[in-house]
């Protein structure tokens, strides 16, 4: 049975495969070394404690080359179990005609504004306070481009991150009124409501990248503070249902974009997107990787912890949990980082045993 359209609430899914977020935006972060195209060649992975590892693979990525990043053979089963995986699509979002509505604002938006600042890191950028690009009268547009992306995000339950109901419906309410097939109607409407979405305030950065690998990126959500970051390849959406003044709790981006923030939120008049470098785009993927790792560790020794004094009527020694780290990082490192979570249980229940045994002796 078909489901009911989630922005307009009345028509039926049909089965539509909504991307969650700008496909043009993210095309080169999750495509095979940077394919610009859009040509079946995702490669995707995932950080989180459900997996580590291979999340999905396009139909045109040659076995070769995914036996070369997994180190397997691929089989049917695996072939078989990938056709519905990728995490980008959401066939329970909308309906084909609200999916049809998003494409005016995000089409505007790539050619008039993404599209324009790919540009080199400069020495002109480097000698000034603040980086950054003004646009125009395209303000509107690089807002409602935020909201759909944040709404989809929320409305999918994008890697286990949503909105409360009010900030999501209060955002849906909004697009389902102004979005229509026609951009200029769309504009026309979103001056005509924006009364109705005071509340939404965003900015935007974007981070350069040199050289010529492009597939090196993330997308992510950050849902431990607030404002909420995003970062979707190499452009982020820094956002919050309340006025912008400091985004100094997001302690991701201390010291990547700070130079940049009071000249994007004090421009009322203007819309300004902040530019970053290169070495501040693979100081944030740094970041993001080692915070995604703590996380796994941090919980697979919560479970040692626990599995330790319930065998043992104690938590573990200094000298236990060394050995424990020691065989999870052995595991790892063995995995080239495909991580299989009921493995790392496995191991637990082992060096719970072993040091058990050694304790009885």
């Amino acid at each position: 049975m078909n489901k009911v359209c989630k922005l307009c609430t009345k028509d039926h899914n049909e089965d539509v495969g909504s991307h969650i977020f700008t496909e043009s935006i993210i095309r080169t972060a999750i495509n095979q070394e940077g394919e610009i195209r859009r040509s079946d060649k995702e490669i995707i992975f995932q950080a989180g404690r459900n997996k580590v590892g291979l999340k999905y693979f396009g139909s045109s990525v040659l076995p070769e080359k995914l036996e070369s990043i997994i180190g397997e053979t691929i089989s049917d089963d695996l072939i078989e179990a990938n056709k519905d995986n990728n995490p980008f699509i959401n066939k329970d979002l909308v309906c084909r005609k609200c999916e049809r509505r998003f494409n005016p604002v995000e089409t505007k938006f790539f050619n008039n504004i993404y599209s324009k600042i790919h540009i080199p890191a400069s020495e002109s950028f480097k000698k000034h306070k603040c980086n950054f690009i003004t646009f125009e009268k395209e303000y509107l547009c690089a807002m409602l481009f935020c909201i759909i992306n944040v709404w989809r995000a929320s409305a999918a339950i994008y890697n286990s991150w949503k909105l409360t109901l009010k900030d999501e419906q209060y955002l849906g309410k909004y697009l389902n009124k102004v979005l229509t097939l026609d951009i200029e109607t769309t504009l026309v409407n979103a001056v005509k409501h924006e009364k109705e979405i005071e509340q939404f305030n965003f900015v935007l950065n974007y981070f350069i990248q040199e050289g010529e690998r492009l597939s090196e990126n993330i997308v992510i959500i950050d849902n431990s503070y607030q404002p909420y970051f995003i970062l979707m390849n190499r452009l982020s959406i820094i956002f919050d249902f309340k006025e912008l003044k400091s985004i100094n709790n997001i302690s991701i981006l201390e010291s990547i974009i700070n130079k940049n923030i009071d000249c994007i939120i004090n421009a009322p008049n203007t819309f300004n997107i902040g530019i970053c470098s290169d070495e501040d785009r693979i100081k944030l993927i740094k970041r993001i990787g080692e915070r995604e790792m703590d996380k796994i560790i941090s919980d697979s020794d919560e479970n040692f912890f626990e599995e330790h004094k319930k065998h043992l009527g104690i938590y573990p020694s200094i000298a236990a949990i060394k050995l424990y780290r020691y065989k999870i990082i052995e595991y790892i490192i063995s995995v080239r980082l495909d991580i299989d979570f009921s493995i790392m249980d496995e191991i637990m229940i082992e060096a719970v045993k072993k040091i058990k045994s050694d304790v009885t002796r």
